[in-house]
This record gives C-alpha cells, structure tokens and sequence, in this order.
C-alpha cells in the first residue's frame, strides 16, 4: 500500500498477505456463524408461534367435531377463551353455541316429558270414556230385553254406541300410536342431552 504525502514523498507500507487475510477469514467466519445462528433462532421463533397459533385452532376443531356428532360437552377450547385474539373469539363463539344447543336439547326434553304425561292422562280418560260407553251399551241392552216400547229406541242407543266405541277404540290406538312417538322423540332428545 502506498500514500503520496503533502511534502511530496510516497509512503509505501508493506505487510504479509497472511496477515491481511486473516482479519478477512476471521470475519467471514463471524458473519457465517452469526448467520447460521440467527437462522436457527428465527426458524425456532416462527415454529414456536405457528405452533401457538395451530394450537388453539386445532382445539376448537375437535370442540366442533364433537358438536357434528350431536356430543355438546367439549371443552378442549377453554382455555383459550381469555385470549384477546382471533382465536379467543373463536372460542367463546364456541361456548356460546355449545351453550344455546344444551338449553335446547334440555327444553326438547322436558317438553317431550310433558307430553308423554299429557298423553299417558288422555289414553286414560279415553279408557274410561270405552268403559262407559261399554256399560251404557249394557243397560240399552237391558232396557230393550225388558221394554218393547223403547226397542227401537234402545236398537239406536246401542248401535251409536258400539259406533262410539269403534271411534274411541281408533282413537284410542292413535293416542297410543302419538305416546310411542313422543317416547321416541324423548329417547333421541336424551341421547342428544
């Protein structure tokens, strides 16, 4: 190396190439190293914040899951439902629907009860209602047997009432036909619940 000076000598400098390169590969090798470090360190970071990310959305997925299967009772997403984030909206969404869904199947339940005992209290006013017909049948029965004026009269009274006893039987079945249905809306409510 060289430098002209102001009193116009030349300076000249000289120095083992070794020398000069050795700086040189020191912090080559420094800028190396540092990169590969800060590759490393920048490649565990996004993995570490992809994984928290994923996390808390692969937990509400299975919540889901569940819920596609008629089960409402999934808590894997609670507890990121504090979170300020994307995913903390996601799971209070979560919980609110799971919530809503419960009190429904709840109230399909109770009203399916209610009916049940609904209809359990008509098919036993109706049984009563065919054992008066059946006894009114019986005494216009008797009265025919023991008065010829009222025969026609009593002939009349018997058939309306074997005709009424044909309708409370057919209404008898469908009320029996309804309170096996209704069990069966219950029974898949309960499931449900």
């Amino acid at each position: 190396a060289f430098a002209k000076m102001d009193n116009g000598y030349t300076v000249l400098m000289e120095a083992p190439v070794e020398e000069v390169m050795s700086s040189t590969k020191t912090v080559t090798m420094l800028a190396t190293t540092c990169g590969i470090i800060i590759s490393i360190v920048s490649i565990i970071i996004a993995f570490n914040i992809g994984r928290r990310i994923a996390k808390p959305i692969t937990k509400v997925a299975e919540d889901l899951e569940l819920m596609k299967e008629g089960n409402f009772t999934g808590n894997k997403s609670l507890p990121y439902i504090k979170n300020k984030n994307e995913t903390g909206k996601l799971s209070q969404a979560l919980v609110a629907v799971e919530s809503s869904m419960k009190n429904t199947v709840g109230l399909v339940v109770e009203s399916g009860d209610d009916i049940t005992k609904a209809v359990g209290q008509l098919e036993n006013v109706i049984g009563n209602l065919v054992d008066q017909v059946a006894n009114i049948s019986a005494v216009s029965e008797e009265l025919a047997a023991s008065m010829e004026e009222t025969a026609a009269t009593a002939e009349n009274l018997s058939s309306s009432s074997d005709k009424m006893v044909g309708q409370i039987d057919k209404m008898k079945e469908k009320n029996t036909e309804g309170m096996y249905a209704v069990q069966d809306i219950t029974e898949r409510a309960n499931v449900l619940k």
